[in-house]
C-alpha cells in the first residue's frame, strides 16, 4: 500500500471549495447530461421564477424563457462535443446564498471561459448571471 501525504492546508482548501460548489451539483450534472436529457434537467435545477441574464446583458425570465435561451444559438450547451468544468479554485461564496464560480465552456470548436454568479433557494437557482472572461 502506498501512503500519499497531502498537507491540512491543502486538504481543508480542497474541501471548502468542493462545499461551496455542491448546491450547483444538479446544475452541473445537468449540463453535461446525455443531448436527449439535457433541457429538462437544466430546467429543473432552476426555481419556476428564476432569471438568467447573459453575457450580452439579455434577461429572460421564468422556466420558458429559460428554457428559449437555453434552446437558442444564445447557448452552446447543444453544440456537439459540449462540456461545461466549473473550476473549484474560482469557486466563492460572494455573498449568502450566492455563489461565483469560473466555468470553461468547450465543445468540438474550441473553449470559453465565463464567471457565472448563482443565487441559490431552497437548492433551486433563483438568479444566474453570466459573463465573459477575456480569453
Amino acid at each position: 500500500m502506498v501512503k500519499i501525504s497531502i498537507p491540512i492546508d491543502i486538504l481543508i482548501v480542497s474541501i471548502k471549495m468542493a462545499s461551496i460548489l455542491s448546491p450547483l451539483d444538479p446544475y452541473f450534472k445537468a449540463v453535461n447530461s446525455p443531448r436527449d436529457e439535457r433541457l429538462h434537467l437544466i430546467l429543473a435545477a432552476f426555481h419556476t421564477h428564476a432569471t438568467l441574464t447573459d453575457p450580452d446583458g439579455n434577461t429572460y425570465y421564468g422556466r420558458d424563457e429559460i428554457k428559449n435561451f437555453y434552446s437558442s444559438a444564445r447557448s452552446s450547451v447543444f453544440t456537439t462535443g459540449f462540456k461545461a468544468t466549473p473550476d473549484p479554485d474560482s469557486a466563492q461564496n460572494t455573498r449568502p446564498n450566492e455563489i461565483r464560480v469560473d466555468i470553461t465552456l468547450s465543445n468540438d470548436v474550441g473553449q470559453i471561459v465565463v464567471r457565472d454568479w448563482f443565487e441559490m433557494k431552497d437548492g433551486l437557482i433563483v438568479t444566474m448571471r453570466i459573463t465573459k472572461l477575456a480569453q
